[in-house]
């Protein structure tokens, strides 16, 4: 009830992804009750048993609501507290992948630790990449595979020859 309240006739002006995580941002202008413009995000968490959605009003950075509700003694960051200003997540020392340099890639190729190194790494990814040289690495990442859908600009990154 709620999302409708706020999404009913709204627009979405951009769609964000937070670096390379798996958390996208949607802004979105609506107006409130008596007309007055308001600007939202939409906020979802895209991560297994802990994903959320999260309805924030973006001047005053306070949550309007979310799908799932934390509490303080469950979430360290007190982030899901509605009517509360969010809490970001700190900050991780992980690089990009898509513009790390060819020594970060080295390092976290050489010590095994791509999920530390590098950001949006899975086990799978993870798995997948473990023992290529930075060339292949590379290759790998930045070999675009087209999408099934004629007019999309997504594309998937192949890590697998079996798939």
């Amino acid at each position: 009830m709620i999302l409708r309240k706020y999404l009913a006739g709204a627009f979405i002006e951009q769609i964000e992804q937070v670096e390379n995580d798996r958390q996208i941002i949607l802004h979105i202008s609506t107006k409130d009750e008596i007309g007055d413009s308001l600007k939202i995000a939409l906020i979802t968490e895209i991560m297994g048993k802990h994903s959320n959605i999260i309805l924030l009003e973006k001047t005053s950075q306070k949550i309007i609501e979310s799908i799932k509700h934390i509490g303080f003694s469950q979430n360290q960051f007190g982030r899901f507290c509605l009517a509360q200003p969010i809490s970001h997540h700190p900050a991780s020392n992980a690089t990009d992948p898509f513009k790390a340099t060819d020594e970060e890639i080295f390092e976290a190729l050489q010590t095994e630790q791509l999920q530390q190194k590098l950001q949006g790494i899975g086990r799978d990814s993870k798995n997948a990449l473990t023992g290529l040289s930075v060339k292949e690495f590379n290759e790998k990442l930045l070999t675009v595979t087209p999408s099934i859908y004629p007019n999309d600009t997504f594309s998937s990154i192949k890590l697998a020859d079996d798939l």
